[in-house]
């Protein structure tokens, strides 16, 4: 196995050969089982051909990941997220590399997944303010000795009498 000096000359001398023996080497490190990559989905197997390869390019990864049956519109998303997750990080010449050296699944935004969005109900809007409406002033009842003899009740009547008998005795 040559070492490293050499393998970066002869990789950035013949480009084209150098990608065509990754992606051999590539094919040997995935297994397929039954023309299924190994890995549970296209998210992991990303995320570990980055981290197993750093500073690799996009490019380089949707090559090899291509080859192993994944799409590329796939490919290419599933890094973009993992950028935005701060998973995979970009340097200034488009070089992947890994922040974790474990990629796991963040259960945060798969919390209210299959749930519906609660909705608030809408409040009532205020009426304005009316006035009450004025009540019609009753008649004044007119009482006469009967009507008055009739309807008042004894205890009434010995009341009345002590405050008749009160403002007719100054005089």
């Amino acid at each position: 196995m040559p070492d490293l000096k050499t393998a970066l000359t002869v990789a950035l001398t013949q480009p084209a050969k150098a990608v065509k023996e990754l992606i051999e080497t590539t094919r040997n490190d995935f297994q397929s089982v039954k023309g299924k990559p190994f890995s549970t989905g296209v998210v992991v197997t990303t995320f570990n051909y980055i981290r197993d390869h750093p500073g690799c390019t996009s490019k380089e990864v949707n090559k090899i990941l291509n080859a192993k049956g994944y799409p590329d519109t796939s490919v290419s998303s599933v890094i973009t997220k993992l950028i935005h997750r701060e998973l995979v990080n970009r340097d200034e010449d488009g070089r992947l590399n890994t922040t974790k050296l474990e990629y796991k699944l963040d259960r945060r935004h798969l919390k209210n997944r299959n749930k519906k969005p609660v909705t608030k109900p809408r409040a009532k809007p205020i009426p304005k303010w009316k006035p009450p409406a004025l009540l019609p002033m009753p008649e004044p009842t007119v009482y006469t000795k009967p009507s008055l003899i009739d309807t008042i009740t004894i205890r009434e009547a010995k009341e009345l009498y002590i405050e008749l008998k009160k403002i007719f005795d100054k005089e």
